[in-house]
């Protein structure tokens, strides 16, 4: 049953309300996702869900899956580059568990920083990086203050 009410709602979600549009704008924001190295069902599963957001909502996006923990390093900070010095806006998807993508993001050029409008933090105790991320330039922040419930953001 969980099984079918998840397909229900990835697959028919959006498409069955009318008012479920895209908000204007798109051609002004990218986004950039990163999934941390889980197991390769979570791994599946967190892709097969977010992917579909991020390709209706956003012009451009990149998604990064690791296999170890420093894994995308590079390619998150060329493509954080790249997005932040072509779009306007730049929302950052942090899925993974207690993380420190800030440090990767704290290299890059502060004028360009600002172009940060929000970043979702899935890791749990990840609510206090809040402060560190709005001072790097992030409009927005939403990180978990214990133990994240991330599935359930998905729904919202």
């Amino acid at each position: 049953p969980v099984f079918l009410y998840l397909l229900l709602v990835i697959g028919l979600g959006d498409t069955l309300f009318p008012f479920s549009g895209v908000p204007a704008g798109r051609e002004k924001r990218a986004a950039i996702a990163i999934r941390d190295d889980e197991s390769p069902a979570f791994k599946w599963w967190t892709r097969l869900f977010t992917e579909p957001y991020l390709y209706k909502y956003y012009d451009r996006y990149w998604y990064f899956t690791q296999m170890h923990r420093r894994d995308c390093e590079e390619e998150f900070k060329a493509g954080l580059d790249e997005a932040l010095n072509k779009y306007e806006y730049v929302d950052l998807f942090l899925l993974a568990h207690t993380n420190k993508y800030i440090e990767w993001v704290q290299a890059m050029p502060e004028t360009i920083r600002q172009k940060v409008r929000f970043v979702y933090n899935t890791g749990c105790h990840n609510a206090s990086q809040g402060t560190d991320w709005l001072s790097l330039g992030a409009d927005a922040y939403i990180g978990h203050p214990g133990r994240s419930e991330s599935p359930f953001f998905f729904f919202s």
